[in-house]
């Protein structure tokens, strides 16, 4: 599983456009959401990230 963070998972992206962009099969969020969900996965859950 690829989760990343997208501009266009912002909520002020979703406020303006109604809906949630493509990510062509990867889970998306927003860029502020990205330590809180690192957080709760959990120890050995990562396996790639780049900043």
């Amino acid at each position: 599983m690829i989760i990343h963070g997208a501009d266009y998972a912002d909520p002020a992206f979703l406020a303006r456009e109604g809906k949630l962009g493509r990510s062509y099969g990867c889970f998306s969020v927003a860029h502020a959401d990205l330590p809180r969900l690192r957080e709760r996965m959990g120890e050995g859950r990562l396996l790639f990230a780049w900043a």
